[in-house]
């Protein structure tokens, strides 16, 4: 007699093979068997070797059950059946299903769809999205990549979708090798309807959402990575623009999908400071400006900045003054400020650190005492070192608090269209130290903050985004030193009916600034102007593009690289969505460069002029018919007494440039441009007889 094998054990490979192994109890056996048996009762044999252990047991199907026994066959006779063992195939490989499936409305156009679900799944290839039409049953299928679970798709693409349309759609995952996952649940969302224009396009009543946490790494000497973060399903895609930093010429531009988050601008030049703007762009509007951040890429070290200029301060508070300068080296990373005390006198100190792209807007040094006299001077600094000092700025007597604000001495209020409100002011003579703009639906309030800490120069402000034939309140309030507060109030009502076209900027400034460059400045006549266009020609010829998509708050464009000696015509495009408007064309002459001629001879470069006077100073005129035009940087006039003098008044032609300021005494300027054929002359006046110093400084090409 036979004995049964025993130790039976099934070990699972896969979905298509279990292997089976066992021992024997007498041998040598002449011939064993074993029975496998499946889980739908069918029962199948298989003849081994004598003496055999182990056997592969294959075609089998994936998750399935099945039985194992063994039975030995000696010379004449078979054992009884061993132990029987169950076991189970794995499963075939599957592909989850998506879930979570939403259809939305895309705002800004009436052929698309947005959708977004959740992929359950790792090893799809991509995804069908299925819809179907609700109204004429017809079914469409878009093919979408592997992990794109939000997207837009559109008539543009493959999907001949309608507009006003309500469609019923679902999604599921698509595996070349594996085959398809179920269908996710239904869900349905309908298109936008067709405008009154009859276009497909919907006007939306806001431009694509701005991205948010915008900021760069800095690589290599010749690569900055940007990163960014967007939840605005909306939006067509994301545009990157980058600009030299010092010109503001643009260099390239990029439209990415709207998936992307970061993105790596190669190709920099080591050393250089590159100005990066991030937008946001639908499919038909026009691109929403977004983020700008200013990053410079790795380089050797920098040299050593030259010294600052113009340094120059002026008291904002009973506490405080204001200092600005001129910065004069790129590679500036920071510009130290020093106050030196001069009644009573008191030693050279840092009073703080500033950016130099804010010096010329000013530092602001605050806890100073009431009573005394200080001046200040600059030092630009970066990795390498410090540059020397710049000379010092004019010495300023902190005031004492003036009793009794007065009210600011005008404020107006203009509609520009239906949807802006244009709104001037000024200050009077009211000495104070910050203002306010608020705006309200009534004259009595609740308030609304426009601008806090309004800059200085700053005069108009344009309240865009209203409602049409609506009543808007605006009060600019003036705060001085020991927080006293006076106002004044203005009302204005918008435009009824619907936005049209815009018309084009008003061209307030365009002339050649030196012998290569152009300046133009605007003021906007509309208010739905979502960007502007440069164009540039030949004078007498044809206009084309030369910047693109300025921002709606954009007034000033400066253009390089221009001819010496050669006239060009400049217009600025505002753009809406309604259509376009154009200012009207200007001509800028490049120069040939800086001279003067008539009398007092001629100049190229820079120049700094120092004059002692007194009351019987006769007029000094510096140049009398200049052979082509002359930049003044900066002129300052100081008097001891704001009434009885001495003064100096810088003319042109006669007319004063530097106005005076009632409450310092002092006349300046900053900027001034001297037409060619001018007279430029110092007029001297007053009755006292001690003399003051005046500083013309550093006239330019």
């Amino acid at each position: 007699m036979v004995n049964a094998p025993r130790n039976l054990v099934a070990t699972v490979i896969g979905e298509n093979e279990i292997d089976l192994s066992w021992a024997l109890c007498d041998t040598p056996a002449r011939l064993t068997r074993f029975y496998r048996v499946a889980s739908s009762g069918l029962t199948q044999s298989s003849f081994l070797e004598p003496n055999a252990t182990s056997s592969a047991v294959t075609v089998l199907l994936s998750g399935t059950t099945y039985e194992f026994w063994i039975t030995a066959y000696g010379s004449d006779n078979s054992s009884a059946e061993s132990t029987r063992v169950l076991a189970t195939t794995d499963p075939a490989p599957s592909v989850t299903a998506p879930s979570g499936l939403a259809l939305s409305t895309v705002m800004y156009v009436s052929n698309a769809l947005a959708y977004s679900f959740t992929d359950n799944s790792t090893n799809e290839d991509g995804f069908d999205l299925e819809l179907t039409d609700q109204t004429t049953g017809d079914i469409f299928t878009q093919s979408i990549g592997a992990h794109a679970s939000t997207g837009t798709v559109t008539g543009r693409t493959s999907l001949p979708l309608e507009p006003g349309r309500l469609y019923r759609g679902r999604v599921r995952a698509r595996s070349a090798t594996i085959g398809n996952s179920d269908w996710s649940d239904y869900a349905t969302g309908g298109t936008s309807p067709v405008s009154a224009a009859g276009q497909g396009t919907v006007f939306a009543p806001r431009n694509p959402g701005a991205p948010f946490n915008f900021f760069g790494t800095v690589d290599s000497e010749s690569q900055i990575t940007l990163n960014w973060s967007s939840g605005d399903i909306w939006s067509a895609g994301h545009r990157i623009r980058v600009r030299d930093a010092a010109t503001l010429h643009l260099l390239r531009t990029w439209d990415l999908p709207l998936a992307v988050r970061t993105f790596s601008v190669t190709g920099l030049q080591a050393k250089t400071a590159y100005n990066f703007q991030l937008s946001t762009f639908s499919v038909d509007i026009e691109t929403f400006v977004g983020y700008r951040v200013i990053l410079t890429t790795d380089g050797p070290p920098p040299p050593i900045p030259s010294a600052p200029t113009d340094a120059h301060a002026v008291a904002v508070s009973t506490t405080a003054a204001l200092v600005t300068g001129t910065n004069t080296s790129i590679w500036t990373e920071l510009i130290k400020v020093y106050r030196t005390g001069t009644s009573p006198v008191v030693a050279r100190t840092l009073a703080g650190t500033i950016s130099p792209l804010d010096i010329q807007q000013g530092f602001t040094d605050a806890g100073l005492n009431t009573g005394d006299s200080f001046k200040w001077d600059l030092v630009a600094s970066n990795t390498s070192g410090d540059s020397d000092p710049s000379d010092f700025s004019n010495t300023i007597l902190i005031p004492t608090p003036v009793e009794g604000l007065q009210d600011p001495q005008s404020i107006s209020a203009a509609a520009i269209g239906p949807d802006a409100i244009f709104v001037q002011w000024e200050y009077g003579t009211s000495y104070y130290t910050s203002a306010n703009l608020d705006w309200s639906a009534s004259d009595s309030g609740p308030w609304n903050n426009l601008l806090t800490g309004i800059a200085e120069g700053v005069l108009s402000y344009l309240h865009n985004s209203l409602d049409a034939d609506t009543e808007y309140s605006y009060r600019l309030t003036l705060v001085d030193a020991v927080a006293s507060e006076t106002y004044a109030i203005t009302s204005a009502t918008t435009d009824p009916g619907v936005a049209a076209a815009p018309t084009g900027p008003t061209i307030t400034r365009y002339e050649a600034v030196g012998s290569t460059r152009a300046r133009l400045e605007w003021v906007p006549t509309a208010s739905n102007v979502h960007a502007y266009d440069v164009y540039r020609g030949s004078h007498g010829g044809a206009l084309s593009v030369v910047d693109a998509d300025l921002g709606p708050e954009v007034r000033a464009w400066d253009d390089s690289g221009l001819t010496p000696g050669t006239a060009y015509d400049y217009k600025v495009r505002a753009k809406a969505t309604a259509g376009n408007g154009d200012s009207d064309t200007v001509t800028v002459t490049m120069r040939q460069g800086v001279g003067g001629g008539g009398g007092r001879g001629s100049f190229q470069g820079r120049r700094e002029y120092i004059q002692t006077f007194t009351k019987d100073t006769p007029d000094l005129t510096i140049f009398d018919g200049l052979a082509d035009d002359m930049v003044v940087e900066h002129f300052v006039s100081a008097a001891a007494d704001a009434t009885n003098g001495p003064f100096a008044d810088l003319q042109v032609d006669g007319q004063s440039i530097a106005p005076r300021d009632v409450n310092t005494g002092l006349a300046r300027c900053k900027m001034y441009v001297v037409p060619a054929g001018s007279a430029l002359t110092i007029a001297f006046s007053g009755t006292d007889s001690s003399t003051k110093p005046f500083v013309l400084g550093t006239p330019r090409v």
